[in-house]
C-alpha cells in the first residue's frame, strides 16, 4: 500500500449515492445505515479494507456500522432555525434536512480514524475537509473548518 501524499480534492459523490442513510444513536453521534461511497483523487492507488471501510480505485466505502461523532453537524438546525443556514437534504433523522457538512464530517472521521493507515496527517486532513467545504459551497464553511481544526478529535 502506499501512502496519501497526493494534493487531494474532494469530488461530489452524489452520482453514485445522493443521499447518506445514517441513524443518530446519541446527541452529537451518528451511524452508517447503509455503505456510502466517497470518491476523492487522493485514495488513487490505495488498497485497504476492513470490517468499517474499503479503499479500491479511489473510491472510499463507508460499510454499515460505522460510528462516529460531529459537533459541527449537530448545530445544523439551530443554525436554519435562525436563518443563518439553508435546510438540506429532507431527512427523517434531521429535523432540517441533513446538514451540509454531512459528507465531509463522514470523510473526515474516517481519515482521522484511519490516518496511520493511509498514510495521511492531521494537516492534509484539515485541509481536505475544508477544501470540501469550499467545493460543495456549505454555508459558514470558515466557521465549520476553524471549529473542526480547533475542537475536534484528534485522530484515533
Amino acid at each position: 500500500m502506499r501512502s496519501v501524499n497526493q494534493k487531494c480534492i474532494f469530488l461530489n459523490s452524489n452520482a453514485t449515492n445522493p443521499q447518506l442513510k445514517l441513524s443518530k444513536p446519541a446527541s452529537f453521534h451518528y451511524e452508517v445505515m447503509e455503505a456510502h461511497v466517497l470518491k476523492h483523487e487522493c485514495f488513487q492507488g490505495v488498497e485497504f479494507e476492513d470490517e468499517q471501510i474499503s479503499v479500491a480505485d479511489g473510491l472510499l466505502t463507508v460499510k454499515p456500522g460505522f460510528q462516529w461523532r460531529s459537533f459541527s453537524m449537530g448545530f445544523h438546525a439551530p443554525l436554519v432555525f435562525f436563518g443563518l443556514a439553508r435546510m438540506g437534504v429532507i431527512d427523517k433523522v434531521f429535523v432540517y434536512g441533513q446538514p451540509w457538512t454531512i459528507e465531509h464530517s463522514l470523510l473526515r472521521a474516517v481519515l482521522l480514524q484511519y490516518s496511520g493507515t493511509l498514510g495521511v496527517d492531521r494537516a492534509r486532513i484539515d485541509a481536505i475537509y475544508a477544501q470540501g467545504l469550499v467545493d460543495a459551497k456549505v454555508p459558514l464553511r470558515g466557521l465549520w473548518s476553524a471549529l473542526a481544526r480547533w475542537f475536534g478529535p484528534r485522530g484515533a
